[in-house]
């Protein structure tokens, strides 16, 4: 009896060692939103104009990245751009 008590002491502390964190807490999203203008910080990026902006995020474990992209629709405070495209990676 003793022994099976042991036996089973020692493969459940075994066990624990084998424990990964749920896949539950990895996550991910994609967002798509239109806009009457983009703002940022108070300036606007898209000057007055629609804006059309696409996101999507995802995390794993306490790493995080996201990017988002805007459509600019040739804006002068960028260059002319079409779109801007922002990426962001980090962790918790």
């Amino acid at each position: 009896m003793i022994r099976r008590v042991r036996l089973a002491g020692v493969l459940g502390a075994a066990s624990c060692g084998l424990i990964t964190p749920a896949f539950a807490q990895d996550a991910g999203s994609v967002t798509l939103e239109v806009m009457s203008e983009e703002e940022r910080r108070g300036l606007s990026w898209s000057e007055g104009r629609a804006a059309l902006a696409g996101d999507i995020h995802g995390s794993r474990g306490r790493l995080d990245a996201s990017a988002r992209v805007v459509t600019l629709r040739n804006s002068v405070r960028h260059g002319g751009a079409d779109a801007v495209v922002d990426l962001s990676v980090g962790t918790d």
